[in-house]
């Protein structure tokens, strides 16, 4: 466990949020979900990252005006903007 805590788990999916200190780990086990599907493709790994910033949607925005692919799919754990990535990472 590397000293992460599990703080909180999703009510109706296989979503736990793993704590230590300012770090969050979201570990979606959700079948069907974008990281499970990431998972199969390309073995353990990290789907997906986040940031906190002062201002998401700015953030989002700009990326997006820089040539940045927003992810529309319905198959995340979180409704936060998210764009694509690297291997189709979020």
């Amino acid at each position: 466990r590397m000293g992460y805590v599990a703080v909180a788990k999703h009510r109706t999916k296989d979503v736990t949020i793993w704590r230590q200190g300012d770090i969050n780990y979201v570990v979606n086990a959700e079948p069907g979900s974008h990281a499970m599907k990431f998972v199969d493709k390309h073995g353990p790994c990290a789907a997906s990252m986040a940031w906190r910033v002062v201002d998401a949607k700015h953030a989002f925005d700009h990326a997006v005006a820089k040539g940045a692919t927003p992810y529309e799919g319905a198959d995340k754990a979180l409704d936060v903007p998210a764009i694509v990535g690297i291997g189709g990472s979020l």
